[in-house]
């Protein structure tokens, strides 16, 4: 309970039926002696979960090794001509490969390429090289494209139907005094499953000023007539029939 907060269980929900069972089948293993404290249980039970997933870290690949890797996010900037050299290639290619993996990986993703790029590839063929390196650039733009566009679409979907209210900068404060007073509290509360719906009281907890903390009964979509009370229509209308 000390590792999370509020803000991580929205931006990251816990699946608590497969954390559950995973962390068991873990404890076989390594800690037989492994339980689950019952109060831990029902806080995470008495919830309703998010609908989004959490976020997801990147996939380590394997990449290929290679002597270029201006394209590559991951690498970082340095000197890498002594090394080169040292390897048998000529120290004046060595010189504009470095300076090639040196390049902003940012004008990259725009396909802004270096031009020691062109002149290599000028030296390995004069006739084409010219098409060569606009592919080049083609290419890296559109990936670079596609990355943004995916950003764009997740940042969408988190300040449409993720982020509280309060937190988006055009939201539009209502004037309710008792509103804004419920608004101010839950910006203060500090419970851990603040921003998700407490359907039933497992835990015993007691409530708190925040209303999250109360017990929300779902909202029924459809609404049925009692029975019992179209049966009395009914009867009353055929006693003002037989009047």
């Amino acid at each position: 309970m000390l590792a999370i907060n509020r803000e991580s269980i929205l931006f990251d929900p816990i699946s608590w039926g497969e954390f559950r069972s995973r962390l068991l089948e873990w404890a076989e293993n390594h800690c037989s002696a492994l339980k689950i404290n019952e109060v831990t249980e029902h806080l995470f039970l008495e919830r309703a979960p998010l609908s989004h997933s959490g976020r997801k870290a990147s996939s380590s690949t394997q990449r290929p090794c290679s002597i270029y890797n201006f394209f590559d996010p991951v690498q970082d900037f340095r000197t890498e001509a002594n090394l080169l050299h040292a390897q048998g290639i000529p120290l004046n290619i060595a010189s504009k490969i470095s300076k090639i993996n040196n390049h902003n990986k940012q004008l990259c993703m725009l396909g802004i390429l270096p031009n020691q790029l062109r002149e290599l590839l000028k030296l390995q063929n004069p006739t084409q090289y010219d098409a060569a390196f606009e592919e080049f650039s083609r290419e890296l733009f559109w990936s670079g494209y596609k990355i943004w566009r995916t950003r764009k679409e997740k940042m969408k979907t988190f300040w449409k139907h993720i982020a509280p209210e309060w937190w988006k900068v055009h939201h539009k404060e209502k004037k309710h005094p008792r509103k804004q007073h419920e608004n101010k509290i839950a910006e203060q509360c500090s419970h851990p499953f603040h921003f998700l719906r407490r359907i039933i009281n497992l835990s015993g907890q007691r409530r708190t000023i925040c209303t999250c903390s109360e017990v929300q009964r779902p909202i029924s979509m459809y609404k049925f007539r009692d029975i019992s009370i179209f049966g009395i229509d009914h009867d009353r209308g055929n006693d003002t029939k037989n009047d």
